[in-house]
């Protein structure tokens, strides 16, 4: 119809039609407006079966049916009118549109994105160089460039000859990740050295940006669509920004002409309740409730409440993700009643009554049915939620036998992530004063053991060898954390090749004089993050020889230092640096390795002590609150 194909657009979360529908459409809004371009192409006639036309009416044509509507009317309710001066009417009419035709520019052979929306809709050819530049970016997806020909483009005065929808692909390709996350604030200074910017300093910058492209689509007519207000509210997420997710709905509220969907709303709540990130040092105790519930502008419970309620007054359905928030929410204050209460209405989970065994595959079924494509059936992302709010407050083992229940039943996989926040957990819930410890001291090790078997066979990181490593020290067993630590070894030589095969392409770009500058860039980028992950993993090994050495309770033990102290020095004296710390009968020594082999470690974990350095022979004991 109208020169529209079909175009099959679902309300599934797992699909959620931003990617596959137009620039500024949305699921059923894509529906609405094929609709509305159907009604503006019918011709005179009252007849809905009317054969449409191939393409939309101009506004002269629309001023001509209109007018002969309103003639039609007067001659049927006021006499007659002359039929020759009708005619002449219509001619003149016809006339004028044929003249403004002629004089239209002709449309670009082809339709637009025709493999995606389906639509034959032909837009005028621009001609203009500088902005042809810019579509050409957009259109290879060249985020660097699409900025440079952005700002060009605006100094030269054309943003004028933009249409919405390229407003909303320049706003869209400023994308918070690529400027937040660890790999992407990784800088290669001219002389040589990595340094990495700080999470704030970094979201600066997409914050100027999408105000900057806002204010021009505002002053150039142009109003922000569903999709445009869920980029900028998913960016603020991603960049914890309370105040600019705030403004930004806001204007959404007070915006007639978008209504706020769920996806709207989830990146709102996620962001104001603090559930857009985890805290991995913070346990839920008296202390943390103390100072959530001071005052109501900060009980993420109840804002996440308020919120929920607000979405289905006003008809929008939650799906899977708002669940995951509103558990993260009540987590952070330790309503565990109100978290266990929700996984039983959601998903059917009663975490009083999991089968201990595997689920035979005839019970796999909830008795809360869902079909693969709800917008409540769980994600990978609740799995991560679970694991978090379980373990925060306490309940690692709850928190596994959920994750590995959910996985099984509704056919999720446990992604690293998750495995990281149970590792992170168990060791934060074992490691510590007594008064605190919730699980036994082989939680860790058992989750560990489960991860890297069948049928989750993950492969871990460094990282994750270091709660390992810790874990063994803890429990004063020396010869399995350097076991362990010969495992972390492997995975630091691993990132040295890495960083060899950085250097190399680095050295092919330089030398070829047809390399384009934002490949340049991003080979810089990657070369600054494989240095600094060669310092990290370097530092993180000298620290698991330093506690090896010094070891935990080992001072009560009088052969240690003489028997396995020279071994540590000849085996990881390279990562030890001048001296190394341990202790004998009476005190603690203190050997120098020289001078030479001085250098500074990144600090990995926060200290209780932090003004006592190891060298004094005080103990470490990590700052988990």
């Amino acid at each position: 119809m109208h020169g529209l194909n079909y175009v099959p657009a679902t309300l599934g979360k797992r699909i959620r039609c931003l990617p596959i529908c137009p620039p500024g459409t949305c699921g059923r809004i894509l529906a609405r407006r094929l609709a509305h371009s159907t009604v503006a192409a019918e011709a005179s006639s009252a007849s809905i079966s009317q054969k449409l036309r191939t393409t939309p009416p101009t506004a002269d044509e629309i001023e001509a049916l209109m007018t002969w509507r309103s003639r039609d009317e007067e001659l049927n309710t006021g006499g007659r009118a002359n039929s020759e001066i009708a005619q002449a009417a219509e001619r003149a009419i016809q006339a004028r549109i044929a003249a403004k035709a002629a004089q239209a520019p002709k449309p670009l052979q082809g339709p637009l994105d025709s493999k995606i929306t389906g639509l034959t809709v032909h837009v005028p050819e621009i001609r203009d160089p500088t902005v042809r530049e810019l579509l050409v970016a957009l259109a290879r997806g060249d985020n660097s460039g699409i900025w440079h020909y952005f700002m060009k483009t605006r100094s030269e005065g054309k943003l004028g000859q933009l249409r919405h929808s390229d407003f909303s692909a320049v706003l869209r390709s400023i994308q918070a990740a690529g400027y937040v996350s660890i790999q992407n604030r990784h800088k290669l200074l001219d002389s040589g050295h990595a340094i990495m910017l700080t999470e704030d300093a970094a979201f600066k910058e997409v914050k100027r940006k999408l105000q900057f492209v806002m204010w021009n689509m505002r002053w150039n007519g142009h109003h922000l669509s569903s999709s445009d207000y869920f980029h900028v509210l998913d960016c603020a997420r991603q960049g914890d920004d309370v105040e600019f997710a705030e403004d930004v709905w806001n204007r959404l509220a007070g915006d007639t002409r978008v209504a706020a969907n769920v996806w709207h709303y989830n990146s709102y709540m996620a962001t104001v309740c603090g559930t857009s990130k985890t805290e991995r040092w913070s346990r839920i105790n008296d202390e943390t409730l103390k100072r959530r519930t001071s005052s109501e502008e900060k009980n993420p419970r109840n804002k996440a409440l308020v919120l929920l309620s607000r979405m289905t007054n006003r008809g929008v359905w939650p799906n899977s993700m708002t669940f995951d928030l509103v558990i993260m929410a009540a987590g952070k204050l330790g309503d565990m009643k109100r978290v266990r209460a929700t996984l039983l209405k959601a998903w059917g989970v009663d975490v009083s009554n999991l089968p201990e065994d595997d689920i035979p595959e005839a019970e796999r079924e909830t008795s809360v049915r869902l079909p693969d494509d709800s917008p409540t059936y769980p994600t990978i992302h609740t799995l991560l939620a679970v694991a978090v709010t379980f373990g925060s407050n306490g309940h690692v083992d709850d928190a596994f036998r959920i994750v590995d229940y959910m996985s099984k039943r509704f056919n999720l996989e446990i992604t690293r992530p998750t495995w990281i926040a149970l590792l992170n957990w168990a060791y934060t819930s074992t490691f510590t004063k007594a008064s605190d410890q919730t699980v036994p001291p082989t939680a860790l090790v058992n989750i560990w053991t489960s991860m890297v078997s069948a049928p989750y066979n993950i492969r871990p990181t460094i990282e994750m060898h270091d709660y390992l490593v810790r874990s063994y020290l803890w429990r004063s067993m020396p010869d399995a954390a350097e076991g362990a630590m010969y495992s972390g070894l492997s995975l630091l030589a691993s990132a040295y090749r890495q960083l060899e095969r950085s250097e190399a392409r680095l050295r092919a770009l330089v030398a070829d004089p047809r390399s384009r500058a934002h490949a340049l860039s991003a080979e810089r980028t990657a070369l600054a993050l494989a240095q600094r992950n060669i310092f990290r993993g370097r530092s993180i090994i000298r620290r698991w020889a330093e506690l090896l050495a010094l070891g935990h309770e080992q001072e009560m033990n009088v052969g240690f230092a003489r028997t396995r102290i020279p071994d540590i020095v000849q085996n990881w004296g390279t990562f030890l640096g001048d001296g190394v710390v341990y202790f004998v009968q009476g005190g603690y020594v203190h050997l120098e390795l020289g001078e030479a082999r001085r250098w500074e470690p990144m600090m990995i974990r926060r200290r209780r002590r932090e003004p006592w350095p190891l060298g004094t022979g005080a103990k470490e004991e990590d700052d988990l609150f």
